[in-house]
């Protein structure tokens, strides 16, 4: 079971800014900033092992994301994604660095880039607000991504992911796991703020849940990840992914 340590920040975070200070070699640096991390319990399904999953956001700004998971006993595994700039990230670093550091800079080698196909797949993708959910007497939002394309949608067995959403983080921007979905936001921004207190797919054949996170914890945070800018990024061939 992962341990968590949300307190992250120590004063070896000098050192290690220091570090990348002398590693970029002067160029200039995009920063990304974080001012949440989400702590989910990750499910393959309702029958599988749990998996502890960290969520590193930014309440303000919802076009990156930063994941956290245990790769192993020492080692954790970093996703970070931005969507505007097609840019992604996936790197293993050691659980003691990442506690220490305030900042993690991103080497050139380790980004990827691809086209954006996304405005146009966004558009075959619609939001929709569902009545409230209720869990623990508690009102929650409760909406679904959805294929528009039914025809397909039966032809691929396309599942449909659900949201629901605590009315208590209305202050923070939805958190958007992928690129088509994020484009999809900017085009209609018809569905609440606020963070996933629970997600989940339906399977079109099974209408079982599937891909399940349930919030177990939200706290503020300072963390920031930096990538040198001009860097020569490699292609990456683009698999859409579901939403």
């Amino acid at each position: 079971m992962l341990s968590i340590k949300l307190n992250i920040i120590s004063i070896n975070s000098v050192t290690l800014l220091l570090f990348f200070a002398i590693y970029v070699d002067g160029f200039a640096q995009k920063t990304h900033t974080f001012d949440h991390v989400l702590e989910y319990e990750f499910q393959l399904n309702e029958d599988a092992e749990t998996q502890t999953q960290l969520f590193f956001t930014n309440s303000k700004d919802n076009s990156y994301l930063l994941k956290v998971f245990e790769k192993d006993s020492t080692n954790f595994k970093m996703h970070f994604e931005h969507y505007d700039s097609i840019i992604s990230s996936d790197i293993t670093v050691r659980k003691k660095d990442f506690y220490m550091a305030e900042t993690v800079s991103i080497r050139c080698g380790s980004l990827n880039s691809r086209s954006n196909p996304y405005k146009k797949s966004a558009k075959k993708i619609d939001f929709t607000n569902l009545k409230d959910t209720i869990i623990d007497n508690i009102f929650y939002h409760h909406y679904q991504a959805r294929s528009n394309e039914y025809k397909r949608e039966k032809r691929k067995k396309l599942a449909t992911a659900h949201y629901i959403i605590d009315k208590e983080t209305e202050n923070h921007l939805p958190v958007i796991r992928f690129g088509n979905l994020y484009e999809r936001w900017l085009q209609t921004r018809n569905i609440p703020n606020g963070v996933f207190k629970e997600k989940y797919y339906i399977s079109y054949t099974t209408k079982k849940k599937g891909l399940i996170y349930r919030l177990k914890r939200m706290e503020k945070t300072k963390k920031y990840i930096q990538i040198k800018e001009g860097c020569n990024v490699k292609r990456m061939h683009l698999i859409l992914r579901k939403p």
